[in-house]
C-alpha cells in the first residue's frame, strides 16, 4: 500500500512539474501566452450565452412537456416568472407564418399569465424580438392582457406594431378598442379618427367591427368624409382601403335611423364623386331593425325612383348591389311606378354586363312580355351563351332568340351607364 504521505509527495511533484511547464511556456512563449488569454477572455461571452441557451432550451422543453400532458390553465400558474421567456421562445420557434389552434392558445394564455404578473418584464422581452410576426403576436396578446385594468396603456402596446399578423386576444381587444371609441364621440369626429389611424394594419384573415352609440347633434358627414379621406371602414374614396383588423362598422346605418332622407342625400351625393361601400346595408340595416323589412324596402325603392339615371348608375355601382340580386331584385320591385321600376331593371342589368354579372333573377316572377322588354336593349355582351341558355328555357322562338343576340353584341350607347 502507497503511504499517505507518498501520494502527497507524487501529487505535489507532479504539481510542481506542470507549474515548471507552464513556467516554461510563459517564459518562451509570452506572445502566444497572451494571445490565448485574450482567445479566452473574448470566447468567454460565447460560452455563457451557449450556456444560457442550453439551459433555456431544456426549461422550455421541460414546461412544453407539461403542456402536452396537463390542463393549460394548471400549467401556466406553475411556471416561475424567470422562466416565461424561454418557454415563450421555445414556442414562438413555429411564428413565422399561421399559427396552430394549440400555439394559438398557448401563446395567449402563457403571455397573458406573464403580462399580468409583470408586464414590464413581458414587454420588454416581446419588444426585443425580431422577427415581426412574433413580436406582432407579443405585443397583441400583452395588450390584450392589460386591456381591462390599463386600457390606455393596452392600446399603446397594441399600437407599437405596423401590422396585425394574428387575431390574439381579439375579444379583448374588441371590446378595448369599441370603449375608447366610445369615450372619443364625445370629442367629435376628429377625435375618432385620431384614434382609429394608430390602429396597426391587418395582416389577418379578417376584419372585426364594432358599432357606437352616437350623441345627439353629432356630425355624420363630417365623420363619413373624414373616413373616406383616411379609407377608414367601410368608405374609401378610390378604391383603396386601410383596412384594420378592428374597425367601425358603418356610422351611416345610425344616421339613417335618426335622418333617413339626409343620410341617403349625403350617400347619393358622395357616391356620385366616387366613394364606394361594400354593401347597401351600411344604409339599411339598422332602419330594417326598427322599421321592419318591407317598410324599409318601400321607402328605399322610393328613394330610388327619384334618382335622375346617372345618379341610379352611381348608386348600383357605388353600393355594390349589383354584387347581390336578391337585394336589388327586392328594392326594384318596391319602386311605386312600374315604368320607372322597369328601366331601373334595364339599368341594372346593363350596369352588371359590363362587370361580367348576368342578374336576370331580377326579371323573376315577370311575364315573359316584360322580361323581353329588358333583355332586348341591353348590348355589349362578350359572350352570350349564357343569354342564349336563357332564352331557350324561356322558350323564346329561335327568330326571336337569334335577333336578341345579334343585337346584344354591340356597344353600348346609352347614356348614364359610366
Amino acid at each position: 500500500m502507497i503511504s499517505h504521505s507518498w501520494k502527497v509527495g507524487l501529487i505535489s511533484g507532479i504539481g510542481g512539474l506542470c507549474i515548471g511547464w507552464l513556467a516554461h511556456l510563459a517564459s518562451s512563449s509570452s506572445t502566444d501566452s497572451t494571445d490565448s488569454a485574450a482567445e479566452m477572455r473574448s470566447s468567454e461571452p460565447i460560452r455563457r450565452q451557449r450556456e444560457r441557451e442550453n439551459q433555456d432550451a431544456k426549461t422550455a422543453a421541460r414546461w412544453i412537456d407539461r403542456l402536452e400532458h396537463d390542463e393549460l390553465a394548471n400549467v401556466t400558474g406553475e411556471i416561475p416568472t424567470e422562466d416565461f421567456h424561454a418557454v415563450l421562445a421555445g414556442i414562438m420557434n413555429n411564428v413565422w407564418g399561421k399559427l396552430s389552434n394549440e400555439d394559438y392558445y398557448r401563446l395567449q394564455a402563457l403571455i397573458d399569465e406573464w403580462a399580468q404578473r409583470d408586464s414590464d418584464g413581458a414587454l420588454a422581452w416581446v419588444r426585443s424580438l425580431r422577427q415581426p410576426q412574433q413580436r406582432s403576436a407579443g405585443l397583441s396578446c400583452i395588450a390584450a392582457a392589460l386591456a381591462e385594468t390599463d386600457p390606455q396603456r393596452a392600446f399603446d402596446i397594441y399600437t407599437e406594431q405596423d401590422t396585425v399578423y394574428f387575431s390574439l386576444g381579439r375579444e379583448k381587444l374588441l371590446k378595448l378598442i369599441t370603449d375608447l371609441s366610445q369615450e372619443a364621440t364625445a370629442a367629435g369626429p376628429k377625435a375618432l379618427i385620431e384614434l382609429w389611424k394608430r390602429i396597426p394594419k391587418n395582416g389577418t384573415n379578417g376584419t372585426m367591427g364594432f358599432s357606437l352609440n352616437y350623441p345627439d347633434g353629432f356630425d355624420y358627414a363630417e365623420m363619413m368624409d373624414l373616413m373616406a379621406n383616411e379609407g377608414i371602414g367601410l368608405y374609401q374614396q378610390s378604391g383603396d382601403s386601410n383596412d384594420k383588423p378592428i374597425e367601425p362598422t358603418s356610422p351611416l346605418a345610425e344616421w339613417a335611423v335618426k335622418d333617413p332622407n339626409a343620410a341617403f342625400d349625403y350617400l347619393v351625393e358622395k357616391l356620385g364623386s366616387g366613394m364606394r361601400l361594400d354593401a347597401y346595408w351600411s344604409l339599411t340595416g339598422k332602419m330594417k331593425e326598427k322599421w321592419g323589412n318591407e317598410a324599409t324596402q318601400v321607402w328605399l325603392g322610393q328613394q330610388f325612383a327619384s334618382l335622375d339615371t346617372t345618379q341610379r348608375s352611381d348608386f348600383l355601382k357605388g353600393t355594390m348591389m349589383l354584387n347581390y340580386p336578391g337585394q336589388l331584385k327586392s328594392m326594384i320591385d318596391h319602386i311605386p311606378d312600374p315604368s320607372t321600376a322597369q328601366e331601373a331593371r334595364y339599368e341594372a342589368m346593363q350596369a352588371g354586363i359590363e362587370k361580367g354579372l348576368t342578374n336576370f333573377d331580377i326579371l323573376t316572377d315577370l311575364p315573359t312580355d316584360q322580361k323581353l322588354e329588358v333583355i332586348e336593349r341591353l348590348r355589349g355582351y362578350e359572350d352570350t351563351n349564357y343569354l342564349e341558355k336563357t332564352l331557350i328555357n324561356w322558350d323564346i322562338p329561335r327568330d326571336r332568340i337569334d335577333a336578341i343576340l345579334q343585337h346584344a353584341t354591340e356597344p353600348n350607347q346609352t347614356s348614364g351607364t359610366n
